[in-house]
């Protein structure tokens, strides 16, 4: 009889990125258990993408902790003080006008202090907002990074007997290509 012998569990480990295979670190015929490196590939630009974005994030945090400093603190607390502070003088020159004690002018500045007092409540609170959002922006950046990084290094999903070499070290490989075909040899199929 005529037959083809196949691993039931076989898995083809497929290159997500295109360059110059810097090593190859199995062979045909080696046993490799679940995550054991199979090859990685020049990984240089990934690198450097990697260290643009953690610069990226450390200048972020760096800008929101300057804002939080320049805000009295994280809560604000400075801020919110001033616009309580300014309430109240704008209630009691209020009372006190109604009283005929100041005039209206002096109403009028203590309104004033009080809108400068809550714009500069609402200003605070928006940069410290945009500041949030530019961290997590660069953290997701990072986090990309990462992930494009961890592209250029191949291991093995399943544990078993790599069965082909598809890519040879200096050589170029493109994306889509099948690196390495790792089977299962504990059960075969005729």
């Amino acid at each position: 009889y005529i037959g083809t012998i196949s691993a039931e569990g076989t898995a083809n480990v497929v290159t997500m990125v295109s360059g110059t295979v810097d090593e190859v670190l199995v062979e045909v015929g080696d046993t490799v258990d679940v995550d054991t490196p199979l090859c990685r590939i020049d990984d240089e630009s990934a690198v450097l993408s990697l260290e643009s974005a953690q610069a990226s994030y450390n200048s972020a945090l760096e800008n929101y902790n300057s804002a939080q400093a320049s805000y009295g603190g994280s809560d604000l607390s400075l801020l919110q003080e001033q616009l309580r502070q300014a309430q109240e003088n704008y209630d009691a020159t209020v009372s006190l006008h109604e009283l005929g004690s100041v005039s209206q002018s002096e109403v009028d500045q203590a309104y004033q202090s009080l809108i400068s007092a809550q714009a500069s409540l609402d200003s605070a609170k928006a940069s410290l907002s945009s500041s949030q959002a530019n961290i997590r922006s660069a953290q997701v950046s990072v986090e990309t990074a990462e992930y494009q990084l961890s592209l250029y290094r191949l291991s093995s999903p399943i544990s078993g007997v790599v069965e082909a070499v598809n890519v040879t070290e200096n050589n170029y490989t493109s994306a889509g290509t099948t690196a390495f075909v790792i089977s299962n040899g504990n059960n075969k199929t005729i």
